[in-house]
This record gives structure tokens, sequence and C-alpha cells, in this order.
């Protein structure tokens, strides 16, 4: 049975207009509140997602984010196509805010694979794993654990992410199962390291950690819960996959939102005293951007309930649900018909 899917660049003007909203990866009828659609990312969207650049901090004091964008496009592309994926950045409104930009998380949980997320991890600057040692807030998790750094390093990362790209080109279904496990196993471990990172009190608001490696934290955090909801999902066991999805979306935002301005005038008071020639524009900027990626992603991991409903509803299998994803070019919305 085909899945029916149109266009997202069909709801453009529609958005535009504030008829549609789009909050995360789930359109939504303004008038009514009704789901219209789920946005998906495939093709050139994707490929231009993955090599978005990963921090938001990079990006605060931008005056054009369309042109972080442009520059992802590079040369790979003709010119019609730029525009076409300009015009279709702009027309969702992606392209409005720092925090739709730089979203670790890209718009859809299982579509191009996790290699769009790994070639962001790839591109981190690994900056905490250089001065982890030196936080007392941080040694003091990891001794609360009994384990070193090197377990929550940016290489263990990248090895679990690599044993699920494997798995998704596994060419067999009994090996594909078998990577897919061991990659939710890995990543689940990675999620409660951070998990518990991010609930020790005091870690948005000490300066011995600069702001670049604050976001890598949370960075790390989110790419852990991807790198579980991917490896679940593509076991095809949807319960499975909806256990965790529930677990994930009941601590997501509780860790990882945050007042900007009651963390700037922490951070200020803490850094004052130290005349450390604070740029308060800056700082104000960065944090704000931070801030809004943390609900951007938040909302996001929240509407992947919506496409597993969806699935449920069509009773469609998930590696038929994939095949027919990876044969569209462009982004593309599954319709609630």
């Amino acid at each position: 049975m085909p899945i029916p899917m149109e266009p997202a660049a069909k709801f453009a003007t529609d958005i535009a207009l504030g008829k549609v909203l789009r909050y995360g990866a789930v359109l939504k009828d303004a008038g009514t509140g009704q789901i219209v659609g789920h946005l998906k990312e495939t093709g050139d969207m994707a490929s231009i997602l993955s090599n978005l650049i990963t921090s938001p901090l990079n990006i605060a004091n931008a005056a054009n984010p369309l042109s972080f964008v442009t520059d992802a496009i590079g040369h790979g592309y003709n010119a019609y196509q730029i525009r076409e994926v300009k015009s279709l950045v702009e027309g969702l409104q992606l392209a409005t805010n720092v925090a739709a930009i730089s979203s670790v998380v890209g718009l859809g949980v299982s579509v191009v694979g996790f290699a769009v997320v790994n070639n962001k991890l790839r591109k981190m600057d690994a900056k905490i794993d250089a001065v982890a040692g030196d936080v007392q807030i941080i040694k003091k998790v990891l001794s609360e654990l009994s384990i070193s750094w090197g377990a929550m390093s940016n290489a263990r990362f990248q090895t679990a992410a690599e044993t699920l790209i494997v798995a998704e080109k596994s060419e067999t279904e009994d090996r594909r199962q078998e990577l897919a496990k061991e990659a939710a196993s890995e990543f689940a471990l990675l999620r409660n390291f951070y998990s518990h990172l991010l609930q020790s009190k005091g870690l948005f608001e000490d300066i011995s950690l600069d702001l670049d490696s604050l976001y890598e934290i949370v960075a790390r955090y989110t790419v852990s819960c991807m790198g579980v909801l991917q490896a679940e999902f593509m076991t095809g066991d949807l319960g499975s996959y909806s256990t965790r999805l529930d677990t994930i979306q009941s601590e997501y935002a509780d860790l990882v939102s945050f007042s900007p301005k009651e963390l700037y005038l922490a951070r200020c008071d803490q850094m004052a005293p130290l005349n450390l020639g604070l740029d308060h524009e800056s700082l104000s900027k960065s944090l704000s951007a931070f801030a809004a990626t943390s609900t951007e992603n938040a909302s996001r991991i929240e509407s992947y309930g919506t496409e597993l409903e969806y699935l449920q509803n069509k009773n469609l299998s998930v590696s038929y649900y994939l095949q027919s994803l990876r044969e569209h070019e462009s982004d593309i919305v599954l319709l609630r018909r």
C-alpha cells in the first residue's frame, strides 16, 4: 500500500500565512489544531542538514542565518537546486531562527539514517574531552558513577554511531538486528551517563565550563537520545521503541531547558569579580540561541510520537516505511489521511 505523501513545499504558503504551524516535525492546522502532516528529511535536505554547523553559539550573532544554509549547500548542486532548497527552508521557517538551523537533531528520527547525526558528531570540537578532568562537578559525577571520562568521550559516541550505520547498511535481517541492539545498548549507557551529569546541581551556572563545553554536553546527551531511538526503531519493534520514546520524552525537556535571563545573571555574578572582560551582548545572544535550540530539540523529540501513531494506525512495517522514504529526493510530508 503506497504511503500518502506530499512535498513539504506545498505547505510553505500556508505556513507563511499562519494557517499551518510547525511544532518540531509536526505540521498543524492553526485553526483546528488538527495534524496535517509530519515533516521528514530526505535527499537534498538531509544532505544539507548534515552539513550545517553544530553549535548555535557560532551563529548566534549572525545577521542572516540563511547564509549558513547556503554555505552548507556547497558546490554539489546546480543553481536551480540551490534556489529550490533555499525557498523550502525559508517557507518552512527553518531559517528564521538560530535554533532550527543549529539543532543537532534532524527533522526525523528514522529517514536518512544515523549518518547525518554522526556527521555532526565528527564536526564537534570535542573541547569538553580536554577540560572535563578540571571541572569539579564532572569529577564528582564520574566518581559517583565509578567511571572515567573515557566512557563518555566523543570517541565512544563515534564507535556507537558507526555500529548503527553498519546496521543500517546490513543486507541480512539477523545481522541488522544484532548490530542495532548493540548500538541501542551503547547509546543507552551514554544517555544515562549524560542524564546523570545534566542533573548535577549548578552545572549550567559553573563558569569553569565555558558555553561551548556546556553546549557540547547537552548536544551529546541529545545525540545519545537519538541514537537509542534510531537503534530501537531499526529493530522493527515499535513497542520497544515506544517505551524508549516515553522515557526520553519524560526527561529530555527538564534536563536541557533553562531560562537564558536567569543563567545570564548567574554567570555574570560569578564572572564579574574576576575581571574577565565579559562581552555581555555576546553572552546574552549565545544563551538565547542555546535555550532556543534546546526548546526546538525538545519539541522535535516530542513530535516523534505522532510519527509512531501514524505507523501504527496505517499498520506499516518499519522496513517498508524506511524504503518508501528513501525513494524521495526532497523533503516530504506524511499526510494524516
